[in-house]
């Protein structure tokens, strides 16, 4: 059970795994996972539940979402998930001199510091759910592996060389959601 904005509160039927998201407080239009604050408050909730095969948007109608759209939604949430652990990555700076609080100093406004770089495309990609232009978002990516292969100070060397093998890693994810979206996933309901 969760408390909070328009479609954040739910209780889940257990027996079938099936979320009910009380959407009654939400606009007059009945909502739909393209409404994007729908989205991001069902993304939020399955995640804190350990099973969820279903997902039933109750306003003056239901609205029931099955296992095509949960499908994408949990790959949504692994990506999440994913970018989530490489952002929490220690930067791995060699600056000779500086001490280790001097160096992460130095590393805290990186564009290319696995928290800002991580953190930053994982806004954009939840952000733009779901509508995202994943062919735009992948050439992004691609762009900021480029960056990163120009940067050179030595000190980096380290922390851009692991954080382009992870970009390469997220590329292939994220074009394997782009897949799943391509192949049907209906944001406005109906199993």
């Amino acid at each position: 059970m969760s408390d909070g904005g328009p479609f954040e509160t739910y209780h889940m039927d257990y027996s079938k795994s099936l979320m009910i998201v009380d959407c009654l407080a939400a606009a007059e239009k009945e909502p739909d996972l393209k409404d994007r604050a729908c989205l991001l408050a069902v993304l939020k909730n399955i995640r804190k539940e350990l099973r969820v095969d279903g997902i039933v948007l109750n306003h003056h109608r239901e609205k029931h979402y099955g296992s095509a759209t949960l499908a994408v939604l949990h790959a949504v949430i692994a990506i999440s998930s994913l970018f989530d652990q490489l952002s929490d990555q220690e930067p791995l700076p060699h600056f000779s001199g500086l001490t280790k609080k001097e160096a992460r100093e130095r590393c805290g406004p990186c564009a290319f510091c696995p928290d800002n770089l991580f953190r930053g495309l994982e806004e954009r990609l939840i952000g733009d759910l779901p509508r995202i232009d994943f062919p735009a978002f992948a050439a992004e990516m691609t762009a900021k592996v480029g960056e990163m292969r120009e940067h050179r100070f030595t000190g980096c060397r380290d922390c851009v060389k692991r954080s382009v093998e992870d970009m390469f890693f997220l590329l292939g994810e994220t074009g394997s959601l782009a897949n799943r979206l391509a192949a049907g996933c209906n944001w406005r309901g109906g199993v």
